[in-house]
């Protein structure tokens, strides 16, 4: 079971933890097992693996 987490307790990922929380149940039906980043209120993408996930850029341009 995933703890919960309240955006408050987030500090500064306070928009992507609301961000995460609003998306959750359909992210975990449509990408089970993947990595999503999250930058603000957006999701960047979703990743078949961490390395993939981590070298992705995330400014808004």
């Amino acid at each position: 079971m995933t703890p919960t987490i309240q955006p408050e307790e987030a500090g500064v990922l306070e928009q992507e933890t609301r961000t995460w929380l609003a998306n959750k149940e359909r992210l975990l039906q449509e990408a089970p097992g993947k990595f999503v980043v999250i930058k603000g209120d957006r999701i960047v993408g979703i990743f078949d693996d961490q390395t993939q996930a981590y070298g992705i850029p995330t400014t808004c341009e």
